[in-house]
């Protein structure tokens, strides 16, 4: 147990606190968030919890008479941990806390490292309950048993494993992932011991597993298994990619991370291909339980017809060798042409029961993943014919059940092109027409704002299903441009327009994409 050598009671019995103006513009957002403050002068700089809620949720904390208590723990994503706080009030019913906030740190920075360390010498925690409009409702203290400072180790040893990590691709794998009630069921109090550390279980590092049940690992095989775990990280944020392929390189993940033990039940394919003046380039990664292999080559085109080649291939195998064809140094031309222009391609032929298997808690995600448009962030899109994209927003935030309505939805046909963007560099037009709106078949969006692409897809079954193929969270201002599918005059006339009445086939593919945008909850913004 740290030693507590920083008394930093209130002294002064009742007091009056004002927000400053100068406060971080974290204040405005909604969430839980440390930040060094000095609510006493004779006490000095502390680190207090600031608490906003921007609903009128916060005048109800401010009346009630409530206790704080926390569940932690950190989480597992193919980039590194992420460690989450859930700060939360009784009484619980049917599961649920009176409250419960979410509270995200980057492991990997220092400076998560040394509020940890300041907290856990204090004798207690403040907490500052900020509500609409940065009001200041109260300053709340409570005596500091939250065994924050057990997590200090998590945080050192992650500073040291993942101190280049990337905090935004983890942070939105996590949001994909993981489910915020059922880290609050599964998670201990009090952090004795974070269960989603188990999230990807670990063997025993005693058991004795058999040579022909692990791959065989060539003194090459270190280089390309971290520049396939580049790979799958890169493909992952790509704009082309979807849900169901996002999906499947997260499996891939899983067991490039369990290298050299085999992964029962797993097979992804991934990678991408290149083209242009009739020659194609292509990367990939096979993996499954008994084989992973990297594979480059493509094709030439020439003035007698074409050829195939392959300019470097291995195969880890369980319990044997396997000879590379070519030189390694091709495949790693992957960095080179990986870019937003390329063909995505990703396969999953895994078992059905996959998740259950290695992330119990994955199995019960989200289904409706959604991708956030941040600052300078694009993404492109090839809808199909009889697609549809709904523009809903918020309009009502503050009642009991928050109203939200479809602003405007486009039909696609065959051919057309879909563009999400913030990025001034892929603008379809100057930056004054984007802003006059003097762009056809052009929306501007506004954080809290949310796209649902919808349409119908083919199960295993082989059966129709209204499915949501993307869900845009716009967390930032930005343009959503179509392109009609062919230049002709009635192409560009009709795009967006319906084919059909809203029959009741199409209010159903309709609801789907709705209710998966509303699911999403209040808009942070």
């Amino acid at each position: 147990m740290t030693e507590r050598i920083f008394d930093n009671r209130f002294r002064r019995g009742k007091c009056h606190f004002e927000l400053s103006g100068t406060s971080s513009v974290g204040a405005e957002l909604s969430g839980a968030r440390f930040e060094s403050a000095t609510l006493d002068e004779e006490i000095g700089p502390e680190t207090a919890l600031f608490l906003t809620d921007s609903t009128p949720f916060a005048y109800d904390l401010k009346r009630e008479r409530f206790d704080l208590h926390l569940k932690s723990g950190a989480a597992q994503t193919s980039a590194g941990p992420i460690l989450f706080l859930l700060w939360w009030m009784p009484p619980i019913t049917n599961g649920t806390p009176f409250a419960l906030y979410e509270h995200i740190l980057n492991p990997a920075h220092e400076g998560v490292l040394k509020g940890l360390r300041q907290i856990a010498r204090q004798t207690h925690l403040h907490l500052v309950l900020i509500g609409p409009g940065r009001a200041l409702l109260g300053v709340y203290e409570f005596e500091n048993v939250f065994g924050l400072d057990k997590l200090i180790p998590v945080v050192e040893n992650a500073c040291q494993e993942y101190g280049s990590m990337d905090f935004i691709a983890a942070k939105e794998e996590y949001d994909r992932k993981y489910d915020l009630m059922e880290l609050f069921s599964t998670s201990d109090g009090g952090t004795d011991e974070p269960e989603s550390e188990e999230e990807f279980p670990e063997d025993d590092p005693d058991e004795e597993i058999p040579d022909d049940e692990n791959f065989l690992m060539p003194q090459c095989a270190s280089q390309l298994i971290d520049g396939a775990a580049w790979l799958a990280g890169k493909l992952l944020l790509h704009s082309g990619c979807t849900p169901e392929e996002r999906d499947a390189l997260t499996k891939a993940l899983i067991g490039i991370a369990r290298l050299p033990r085999t992964t029962p039940g797993l097979c992804v394919d991934f990678g991408f291909g290149t083209s242009g003046s009739g020659d194609m380039r292509c990367w990939s990664v096979h993996i499954d339980e008994t084989e992973v292999m990297w594979s480059s080559g493509g094709y030439v085109h020439g003035p007698a017809g074409g050829d195939s080649y392959t300019s470097f291939q291995l195969s880890l195998l369980r319990g044997s060798e396997d000879a590379p064809i070519g030189n390694q140094n091709a495949w790693f031309g992957v960095r080179q042409f990986l870019e937003d222009t390329v063909n995505v391609h990703v396969n999953d032929g895994s078992d059905e029961d996959f998740w259950e298997r290695y992330a119990p808690m994955a199995a019960l995600r989200d289904p409706f993943s959604s991708v956030l448009l941040e600052q300078h962030t694009t993404f492109r899109y090839s809808p199909n014919a009889s697609d549809y994209l709904l523009w809903v927003r918020c309009t009502n935030p503050f009642c009991s059940a928050p109203e939200f309505t479809i602003v405007d939805f486009w039909e696609f046909h065959e051919g057309d092109k879909l563009l999400i963007t913030n990025r001034e560099e892929d603008y379809p037009a100057t930056a004054e027409q984007m802003e006059e709106g003097s762009v056809p078949f052009l929306w501007k969006v506004m954080p809290g704002d949310r796209l649902a692409w919808v349409g119908w897809r083919r199960a295993p079954s082989n059966e129709r299903h209204p499915t949501v193929v993307a869900l845009v969270d716009c967390r930032h201002k930005g343009y959503v441009y179509g392109e009609p599918g062919s230049p002709t005059l009635e192409s560009v006339m009709l795009f967006g327009a319906p084919t059909a009445d809203g029959n009741p086939e199409i209010r159903r593919l309709w609801k789907v994409g709705f209710d998966a945008a509303v699911a999403l909850g209040l808009p942070e913004s």
